[in-house]
């Protein structure tokens, strides 16, 4: 993968899927068994970590307890030698950008968890490495808090601008705060794009399934053109060439449950309509999920609007727009001819 100079880029994926592991060969914390890592040109593969020029900041803060604030960010500075003045005023500026100034002389065990991030955050920036990694920094932190550390995380790389890769496995951090996103699946990025295109055109199963909830189906090609054949809702309409192929037979039909609808008298001509009994009702406060299954195939609807609540046990008509549809290309039986190996390093360049 290349990542550009300037880019937030997020490892997207399970745990065990490869992405913390990635992060921690770029950092020099893992051996790189073969490939290479680019930095600007230059192969660090064979580098020592402070070697690297490159920040890190740990899902666990590691701050060190004997030292206040000013002094942790500062400790990267030192071990650097920068002359006292010049790492006070550095410190100076890098504790006003992520707002302790009025905390630099406090201790680690006086401050809160968000706080002792931005610390953290700090003394990862402090040096202006050329690189910064942040291996799911906000995992510890309560909903509230995580959210309001995105859009600091955001705003302090939009300030700076270093090139930043981050490691979660929240898929709303990831669509927050990304340029592009690489998801990972069992030592393989699946895709690598920007946030709305992994949302609304992943490129496999995994990808779809993943990042937000999906209505996925089995769509095989009939004799009728321009729909395919889905066993527990029949004769579908799909977008005309959108990812179709003459030699596949099968797709993967994704239909994301807000393009999903409760259909009303004459409606139901332009869409692909089915009937459903609705099973539960979640209420968001500001929007609901229906949840029910046709056929044995589960089916999620996602409504906006809180008028006319459906009740449990109702049977309604559901529906989407044929332009809604995203399709996959089922990978013909015996065809192994896109099979990716497992990644075993970054090959690439950060710039």
């Amino acid at each position: 993968m290349d990542i550009e100079r300037g880019e937030f880029v997020t490892f997207l994926g399970p745990s065990g899927s490869g992405k913390t592991t990635t992060l921690t060969m770029i950092a020099g914390f893992e051996d790189v068994t073969s490939g290479q890592i680019l930095l600007d040109g230059r192969d660090l593969s064979n580098l020592r970590p402070w070697k690297r020029n490159i920040g890190m900041v740990f899902q666990n803060y590691a701050l060190f307890p004997h030292l206040t604030v000013a002094d942790n960010v500062a400790f990267p500075l030192r071990m650097r030698g920068w002359p006292k003045p010049e790492r006070r005023q550095r410190v100076g500026e890098m504790l006003d950008l992520v707002g302790l100034h009025m905390f630099a002389e406090r201790y680690p065990r006086e401050l809160s968890g968000g706080q002792q991030q931005r610390v953290a955050l700090a003394r990862g920036l402090v040096f202006s490495p050329d690189v910064v990694l942040l291996d799911e920094p906000l995992g510890a932190l309560d909903k509230n808090l995580r959210e309001q550390m995105q859009i600091e995380i955001k705003r302090i790389h939009r300030e700076v601008g270093i090139t930043t890769i981050y490691v979660t496995h929240d898929q709303t951090e990831a669509m927050t705060m990304s340029d592009r996103i690489a998801v990972f699946s069992n030592g393989r990025v699946e895709q690598i794009a920007a946030p709305l295109d992994i949302y609304h055109t992943p490129a496999t199963r995994h990808v779809a399934g993943f990042v937000g909830e999906t209505n996925l189906m089995l769509g095989r090609v009939t004799e009728k053109e321009g729909c395919l054949q889905v066993a527990e809702l029949g004769l579908i309409k799909v977008p005309p060439h959108r990812n179709r192929h003459e030699a596949v037979t099968e797709y993967d039909v994704i239909v994301r449950p807000e393009h999903m609808k409760v259909v009303r008298g004459s409606e139901a001509c332009d869409l692909n309509t089915f009937e459903m009994t609705v099973e539960t009702v979640i209420n968001y406060g500001d929007r609901l999920t229906l949840v029910g299954s046709k056929g044995g195939l589960p089916i999620r609807v996602r409504l906006n609007s809180l008028d006319n609540l459906p009740l449990e046990g109702e049977v309604l008509v559901f529906g989407w727009c044929p332009k809604d549809t995203h399709l996959i290309p089922r990978q013909p039986a015996g065809d192994r001819s896109q099979d990716r190996s497992p990644l075993r390093t970054v090959a690439g360049a950060l710039y």
